[in-house]
């Protein structure tokens, strides 16, 4: 691994760490519990989260429990606590895409996941666009967990291939079992489907303005991959793959 993807790997962990451990809190903060004792560097980290989204105005007062946001934030730290244990369970890479090309896509999804977050971490982005009721808020925020179950889902079919990054693993093969029987990228797909379930359950700007970053980064990924993928397992079978396949949903 050369000092480049050393140092971008570090900045992505810096970066999530910093959103679970300000995030984490709040999460208890809205249950109405105390948050337990975090350790000095999960501190210092919440500390820079917070220095980086403070926008200097008035302290606002606290808002209501909103449990449905609670469910669906406590599911995204499941989630990606469970995603980064099991990323050990992966095979050695033996080629990977050009590493200009995952800086676009990575600074745009670790900018949206972080947008997407904001509301809850700083209270003080006007009022909330719309306040259903309390069972349409249910309904949304069960979209998250189905979202990562899906994710898992295909993470499972494709086993030990699996990578965050573009990679061609050790005897890498072409995955079409699954979800991938008639989605190409179901992992991205799972992702999306939380993201706009917590915008919807945010309900303020930055929060879609997150979702956006992280939608137009993903597909840049997916765009990526499949270029990656079609050179390094075969233009004529990825082909054949990508014609009876749709990108994120399935083809009609």
């Amino acid at each position: 691994m050369t000092g480049q993807n050393r140092a971008a790997r570090r900045i992505a962990v810096v970066v999530a760490a910093a959103a679970l451990a300000a995030l984490a809190p709040q999460v208890w903060a809205q249950a109405g519990a105390t948050a337990p004792s975090q350790s000095h560097t999960a501190r210092g980290l919440a500390a820079l989260w917070v220095a980086l989204t403070h926008s200097g105005g008035p302290p606002k007062a606290p808002e209501p429990v909103r449990w449905p946001l609670v469910f669906a934030l406590t599911s995204w730290v499941a989630w990606f606590a469970s995603w980064i244990a099991a990323a050990f369970w992966s095979k050695r890479a033996e080629a990977r895409a050009q590493r200009s090309a995952e800086w676009v896509y990575s600074v745009l999804v670790y900018a949206g996941f972080a947008l997407l977050v904001l509301p809850t971490l700083r209270a003080n982005y006007g009022p909330r666009l719309w306040n259903p009721p309390e069972a349409v808020k249910w309904a949304v925020a069960a979209l998250v967990p189905l979202g990562f179950g899906l994710a898992w889902w295909a993470r499972i079919h494709l086993g030990r291939d699996w990578s965050w990054n573009v990679r061609r693993k050790e005897d890498h093969r072409l995955v079409d079992t699954g979800p991938y029987a008639v989605v190409r990228h179901p992992i991205y797909t799972g992702i999306l489907l939380a993201s706009v379930a917590t915008a919807v359950l945010e309900a303020k700007w930055p929060s879609f303005a997150g979702l956006a970053l992280l939608t137009l980064g993903l597909w840049l990924k997916a765009s990526l991959e499949e270029r990656f993928l079609s050179r390094e397992l075969g233009a004529i079978a990825y082909g054949d793959y990508v014609a009876r396949t749709g990108r994120l949903l399935p083809r009609l």
